[in-house]
């Protein structure tokens, strides 16, 4: 797989989000969802596609979940952080 791409993730989250995005951390969870996926596990890459599918009913729940497990997002935070999956598994198709 080539050199994870940083400044593509951004571009890509900026875009979809029509916003300017810059957040390290977001592309620390880019790399943690592409090492979930060079693992290969069947049930994570299902759940990263569940993730990725969810409608805003589902998004709210998550978001939900998210805050008793103690991580506290906004809408647009969780809207992030499945766009920044979504281009995990493009990225991991694209370049395997």
């Amino acid at each position: 797989m080539p050199k994870i791409p940083k400044k593509e993730l951004y571009d890509y989250i900026s875009n979809k989000h029509k916003m300017k995005y810059s957040d390290p951390k977001g592309y620390d969870e880019f790399k943690a969802a592409l090492t979930l996926l060079k693992l290969g596990r069947q049930d994570d890459i299902d759940d990263m596609h569940d993730l990725v599918d969810m409608n805003n009913k589902e998004r709210l729940l998550y978001r939900y979940r998210l805050a008793t497990e103690g991580t506290e997002l906004t809408p647009k935070q969780v809207d992030i952080h499945i766009s920044i999956i979504e281009y995990a598994l493009k990225y991991v198709n694209e370049n395997t």
